[in-house]
């Protein structure tokens, strides 16, 4: 059996890469739509939903500063 500790730790470390990868992703978009692609064309090569593209910018606040 496995103690408490190294059930959490493995957790936690699962956690950060989990984390590191949404980063990517993330930063991915961010990149795609400074360079001048549209949130529907991120989607598409990235085989992602409009509204999950839409969401990542308005909550990195890029996609309200070019709509307003």
């Amino acid at each position: 059996m496995q103690s408490v500790g190294r059930i959490r730790k493995r957790r936690h470390k699962k956690g950060i890469k989990e984390g590191i990868k949404e980063g990517i992703v993330n930063g991915k978009i961010l990149a795609r739509y400074e360079d001048g692609m549209t949130p529907e064309e991120i989607a598409g090569k990235m085989g992602l939903s409009v509204k999950q593209v839409e969401k990542i910018l308005e909550e990195n606040n890029v996609l309200e500063m070019v709509q307003h």
